[in-house]
């Protein structure tokens, strides 16, 4: 077996920043230690853990999805809780979004833009929330539009008996009764108000916000995906709905949800975060997550899709982050707004599918890979039907020895788009055949799952399959040496001397 020095082990695989233990439901085990490793935030005191929100990043095939996927789903199954996903830019579109096959399986209902009408004047939200909902819309299509007499022009239109739905308040704001001030002073005023709203009523998100309350979303249901991923991601449509959606969730969905705890997911955060007209709603729901029985789980690839100033800073409220592969730059851009040890930081850029930096409140920070089990990886696995869906007969008849790309796999790409090409699954943990060699079987010989009939780590593999021993091990190590994966080696030489530490000692 390689060796290493105990001073090069302890920089390749330390122990974590704190061996507390948290209440919850399983997510999988310590890369470093090998402990189990569970989360429930709302389970865990508020002294140590003051926001119950969570924070995803990850690059294409780190994982990340998979795991957000498979915490909601035990969340729901083990502890009642209720998601309501935002599914704004995921796989699968024609099928309902990424989300759809998770949803499907618990009950749920999926609701596509288009396909339903959001109200932002039903009687179900108070007076106050339909004139900031409005105000919301307004802004995410017009930001200069609201100035202080087009808020009065609104505010007086908001009283006409016709403002029960958008097209009503647009004939209110045209032609106003005399106030305060002239109908024909209030004319002048909304003009602007009604032009951008206009554009929900008779442009190309007509249908959207404009309809009776029949189109409110079900508030009573264990897992509810809102999917907009047929939207143009540049259209302002995605940061309106969302609005709408966060007003309905807290004053409709909180209030009428009987569940101990609710989730409200949001695939590609960024686009939400980044919008003024959502980013206050945001921050509110952020701060108040304890108090309102409230997680907000937001998952997307990269920091640098936040940009900077409001956005960032709403990113630090959430006490839970979750870091997967990302490229080194990034991978710096992560560890300094979150605060990671360098020894984290630098493991960033060569995480496997389903291994992951998590930090967990000010202090406690782990590498964990998530256990699925087969049920799990064939709900929560995308990149397997995205890569089926784009195989065609004749391309799988002569794939062997290529990546997804058609390419021919030399196993010594380690950037972002390749890594890890060679190996079984891009998107997170999956099934995969028995006779496993590399990283994945020294991990599976490493670690006991905490139930072995239905949990293993990273890929599921029969009972039966013959466990490395240390010549395989030590083969492995070579072998991707060999194969220029060099930080695959260093991992498997690293954990081969923790193996070597627990059995023999230092």
């Amino acid at each position: 077996m390689i060796r290493l020095t105990t001073t090069a082990a302890a920089v390749t695989a330390p122990l974590p920043a704190s061996a507390a233990a948290f209440p919850g439901i399983r997510i999988g085990r310590s890369e470093v230690d090998g402990r189990p490793f569970h989360l429930s935030p709302v389970q865990v005191p508020v002294e140590l853990l003051p926001s119950t929100s969570s924070l995803a990043f990850g690059g294409l095939g780190s994982g990340k999805s998979a795991t957000a996927k498979a915490r909601i789903r035990r969340e729901i199954l083990e502890r009642g809780h209720q998601a309501v996903v935002v599914d704004s830019f995921g796989e699968d579109a024609a099928t309902g979004g990424e989300w759809a096959p998770l949803v499907r399986s618990l009950g749920g209902q999926i609701i596509r833009a288009g396909d339903f009408t959001l109200n932002p004047l039903s009687e179900l939200l108070p007076p106050q929330v339909r004139e900031q909902l409005v105000r919301s819309l307004i802004l995410s299509v017009e930001p200069a539009a609201l100035t202080p007499h087009s808020t009065h022009a609104l505010q007086h239109a908001l009283t006409h008996p016709k403002a029960t739905t958008l097209t009503g308040l647009v004939d209110a704001l045209i032609s106003p009764e005399d106030g305060r001030w002239s109908a024909e002073r209030l004319t002048a005023w909304g003009e602007h108000a009604a032009i951008a709203l206009s554009r929900y009523t008779e442009g190309s998100m007509r249908g959207l916000f404009d309809g009776p309350d029949a189109g409110l979303p079900p508030a009573d249901l264990p897992i509810l995906s809102l999917d907009f991923t047929a939207l143009d991601r540049s259209s302002p449509a995605i940061p309106s709905l969302m609005a709408a959606v966060a007003c309905w969730a807290e004053h409709v969905w909180l209030p009428q949800s009987t569940a101990p705890h609710r989730h409200l997911v949001l695939e590609e955060a960024w686009e939400i975060l980044l919008s003024p007209a959502t980013a206050g709603l945001m921050q509110r729901l952020l701060k108040n997550s304890r108090k309102a029985g409230l997680s907000l789980d937001c998952v997307m690839h990269t920091l640098s899709d936040l940009g900077s100033g409001q956005a960032r800073d709403l990113a630090r409220l959430c006490e839970v982050a979750y870091v997967g592969r990302l490229g080194p730059e990034e991978a710096e851009a992560v560890g300094a707004l979150l605060g990671l040890p360098a020894w984290a930081t630098s493991r960033i850029s060569t995480l496997l599918p389903g291994q992951a930096v998590w930090k967990v409140g000010p202090s406690y920070v782990d590498i964990v890979h998530t256990v699925l089990n087969e049920e799990e990886a064939a709900l929560t696995d995308t990149s397997t039907r995205r890569r089926a869906a784009q195989r065609t007969p004749d391309a799988d008849d002569d794939d062997h020895g290529q990546d997804d790309h058609g390419q021919e796999d030399d196993g010594g790409q380690d950037d972002d788009r390749h890594r890890p090409q060679d190996r079984d699954d891009e998107e997170g943990p999956a099934s995969g055949p028995s006779g496993r060699t590399g990283l994945d079987a020294l991990l599976a010989y490493d670690q006991e799952p905490d139930d072995p009939d239905t949990a293993r780590p990273h890929h599921s593999e029969p009972a039966t399959a013959p466990v490395p021993t240390m010549d395989s091990q030590h083969q492995a190590a070579i072998d991707a040496a060999r194969a220029g994966r060099l930080s695959e080696a260093a991992d498997l030489a690293a954990l081969g001397e923790r193996a070597d530490i627990r059995a023999y000692g230092i």
